[in-house]
């Protein structure tokens, strides 16, 4: 779990086939009159896109939850998913300047430390001073995409009508849209592949949802043909290229090898307690 030595690579490609409509949301163009008053983010080519890092900002913030609920007692829940803003695992503050006077060998060990020092969802998706071992790219469409453009008005809480006549409009990607997903996983844990997988199991069950207005039904994606390619130090030490699993054979070793995880934090806390 470390990146100074490499001990394999994972990439899982699919296709994010949107249920509903999924808006992700960027500013005015302005001087624009035709334009939507809340445009849908577009690339160079006016394709409209998905961030990787909203897709990884969705996924990484359900995972915090799921993992602040693993131990029974609630003060042992930063070591699962700390509080990157209020409480973090690792200080951002922290200075590094001197971590450059450092012998190599004094920084290997000063790195490894941090890491420990840092909850399981810092150790798989970074934070301040530590590299994410999970990559996601952004997600294009595959094909041509419809933008719809939808009506919105401001209710008065009151009234329960039509505030001022404040009416505006927003742009979605239309439900029925596909749209290319990628994520790489470098020189990780099993268990660290296996919470991403978990991620995108939830993302595929509708319990995470993408981009804006969620609360209004959109959003919801599902994950599918997902292709695994594996390369590992074995094989380039072969001189062989990666390989490919099914995804369900890659899935079920990676939710095992969480669920050993877990097992394993729970004996490790029986055995403090006596």
């Amino acid at each position: 779990m470390f990146f100074d030595r490499f001990t394999r690579r994972v990439e899982i490609d699919a296709t994010l086939a949107c249920q509903t409509a999924l808006r992700i949301g960027t500013g005015k163009v302005a001087g624009d009159i035709a334009a939507s008053d809340l445009p849908v983010l577009k690339d160079g080519r006016g394709e409209p896109l998905v961030p990787g890092a909203s897709l990884k900002g969705a996924i990484r913030s359900a995972l915090e939850a799921v993992l602040r609920g693993i131990p029974e007692d609630p003060s042992a829940s930063k070591a699962w998913a700390c509080d990157p803003f209020l409480d973090p695992c690792v200080d951002p503050r922290e200075e590094d300047r001197s971590v450059d006077q450092m012998r190599l060998a004094e920084r290997a060990v000063w790195q490894r430390e941090r890491v420990k020092a840092a909850c399981r969802a810092c150790q798989t998706f970074g934070t301040a001073g530590l590299a994410s071992h999970v990559v996601f790219q952004d997600a294009r469409p595959r094909g041509r995409a419809r933008v719809e453009r939808r009506d919105g008005v401001a209710i008065d809480r009151d009234l329960g009508r039509v505030s001022g006549g404040m009416k505006y409009d927003f742009e979605v990607l239309a439900a029925g849209a596909e749209l290319s997903f990628s994520v790489a996983v470098d020189s990780a844990a099993p268990w660290q592949e296996g919470l991403l997988v978990l991620g995108l199991d939830l993302l595929d069950q509708g319990f995470i949802r993408i981009g804006g207005a969620t609360s209004r039904g959109l959003g919801r994606v599902a994950l599918q043909g997902a292709r695994v390619r594996l390369l590992d130090i074995g094989r380039l030490r072969a001189g062989q290229g990666p390989t490919e699993l099914t995804w369900d054979e890659f899935r079920q070793a990676s939710l095992a090898a969480w669920a050993r995880e877990i097992d394993a934090a729970h004996e490790a806390a029986e055995e403090r307690a006596c």
